[in-house]
């Protein structure tokens, strides 16, 4: 497994559209994971029309309001803030476990300068957890498995990666279109760039 040099600071860019119900408990999970609080940044890029920016302010180093921002512009922003070495992404209602922010951290290397992990879905209906764990299973187990096994590399799912900051800076960032995580696994793949798969670093949505 590769294995980054002692602990660089994280930043963790969040972009947020009316995520009021949700964005405190994103955050606290955070403060409460295992990477060492001085080494910890967060940053939530913000474009909603309700009380998610106040909510964030209470516990994000930085809260940055863009209220007409698509995601893509948003997390550029973000990334434009970070003073970290190294950058981590979610969404606004992703919960991280204790040991995922260090995991991922862990398999970034100059041969794999992109480490992603595990999205769990926990939907309280039936249909819904049903759904979630056959998204589970796909998107995020047996794609991940077969692509790392024979294509030595990963996927980008939007959420739970880490990146250097530099690698981001020299693909020029985010572009701007709807799905920019896929858009970036592209570009990542063709600058043969590969990406760690951790399926142990674990974040809860639902």
């Amino acid at each position: 497994i590769p294995q980054a040099k002692g602990l660089p600071k994280v930043s963790v860019i969040i972009a947020t559209k009316n995520e009021e119900n949700a964005i405190e408990n994103t955050l606290k999970a955070i403060m409460h994971s295992d990477y060492p609080k001085n080494k910890l940044e967060i940053i939530v890029v913000d474009s909603s029309s309700d009380n998610t920016a106040k909510i964030a302010k209470r516990y994000a180093n930085k809260v940055i309001v863009k209220t007409k921002a698509s995601k893509a512009v948003a997390l550029n922003f973000g990334v434009k803030a970070a003073k970290g070495e190294v950058l981590y992404f979610l969404d606004g209602d992703s919960l991280v476990e204790r040991a995922t922010i260090r995991s991922l951290v862990s398999g970034l290397s100059s041969a794999y300068p992109v480490s992603t992990g595990m999205l769990l879905i926990n939907k309280t209906n039936t249909i819904g957890l049903r759904l979630g764990r056959l998204q589970n299973i796909f998107l995020f187990f047996l794609i991940p498995t077969w692509l790392s096994r024979f294509a030595k590399t990963n996927f980008v799912a939007g959420r739970n990666y880490a990146i250097y900051k530099s690698e981001l800076l020299k693909l020029g960032g985010f572009q701007d279109v709807v799905s920019e995580d896929i858009n970036l696994s592209v570009r990542l793949y063709k600058s043969k760039k590969m990406s760690y798969y951790f399926p142990r670093a674990v974040i809860h949505e639902g």
